[in-house]
């Protein structure tokens, strides 16, 4: 990634109101600040195992898992690339207290702000908690395709469907903003379960 100096500051949201982010982009901010409060929370309380298992769902299984494969076609866009660094260096002071030593060897790796960089993950501070970007709707939306994605990926599995074939998928819908959903993010679903075309409908028993 190509960032810069002034890419690395603390506050992105001013930055991202103003562009046109994508369910996906909205999506992952969501999902790492709602993260953070309940991080914080069991933090708080001294439920360190809460605290781990939440970080850990989020990094592999939201951010790596899911959101770095969805942004791969637009790796460099620079709304992408920051997102993808943000959340990266955000999510290492989170995980820092559980792993001081991996989170320090990769945050000495990262581009900082000169004018406001520390030597050590060990005195950053604690990510700042940015509640306006959190969206239950965006949440709830990309739950649904991250369903049928997995859904469509098990019957391949199932029925012996050879990775590189493309099939067409025929999505059984009763509900219109389910089909705009599916129809506004075809690409995205055509591209990670590897089909040709998606159509919605009503299938009659």
């Amino acid at each position: 990634m190509n960032m810069t100096p002034e890419d690395c500051r603390e506050d992105i949201s001013a930055f991202l109101k103003a562009k046109d982010l994508s369910l996906s982009d909205r999506w992952i901010l969501s999902r790492f600040y709602s993260t953070l409060g309940l991080v914080t929370k069991c933090l708080d309380e001294f439920r360190f195992n809460e605290a781990a298992n939440a970080i850990y769902e989020f990094l592999w299984h939201e951010f790596c898992d899911w959101y770095i494969e969805i942004s791969k076609p637009n790796l460099k866009e620079k709304t992408t690339q920051l997102i993808l660094y943000k959340l990266l260096e955000k999510s290492l002071r989170m995980l820092h207290p559980i792993m001081p030593f991996v989170t320090e060897e990769i945050w000495q790796k990262l581009p900082r702000n000169d004018k406001n960089a520390v030597d050590s993950i060990m005195i950053s501070s604690w990510p700042c908690m940015q509640k306006e970007m959190i969206s239950p709707a965006a949440e709830t939306s990309m739950a649904k395709l991250i369903n049928l994605i997995t859904a469509i990926r098990n019957i391949r599995s199932s029925w012996n469907i050879m990775p590189g074939a493309q099939i067409n998928v025929l999505v059984n819908t009763h509900d219109a903003a389910d089909s705009k959903l599916l129809g506004d993010n075809s690409e995205m679903i055509k591209r990670l379960a590897r089909i040709t075309d998606i159509n919605t409908g009503r299938i009659s028993k």
